[in-house]
């Protein structure tokens, strides 16, 4: 995982927002249900079939490596490489709040890899 990758991310969309960036547009917050599940889940890349189909949907690089991908009830709408790179999203549904989501949850195993790393040396 690269250092801080989780962060950057989480400052990019802070930064875009208020700025009117076109790439903030894609950005928009979704209105769901209720009862929608979101669900963030560990992917491998290859051979996952829903990363697959954002990776052609967001016009992207297959990333390299796992990557954290964010479900909205049972269907893939964002995904972020552990490495590092692009925010990948389907276009034709808001994902500004998964993003976010996908930007945390990246930071948390950020923050547990190099607080176990540390442990390991004390």
């Amino acid at each position: 995982m690269k250092a801080g990758a989780g962060a950057r991310l989480l400052d990019r969309i802070r930064r875009l927002a208020p700025l009117g960036d076109r790439s903030a547009t894609r950005l928009r917050s979704p209105v769901l249900a209720h009862e929608t599940v979101i669900t963030l889940r560990l992917s491998v890349s290859e051979g996952d079939s829903a990363l697959e189909q954002l990776v052609q949907l967001s016009g992207e690089e297959l990333p390299l490596g796992p990557s954290l991908v964010a479900e909205v009830d049972g269907e893939a709408r964002a995904a972020l490489s552990l490495e590092g790179g692009p925010l990948l999203i389907d276009p034709f549904h808001p994902s500004a709040e998964l993003g976010s989501l996908l930007a945390l949850r990246l930071a948390q195993l950020e923050a547990s890899t190099a607080r176990a790393q540390r442990l390991r040396v004390a």
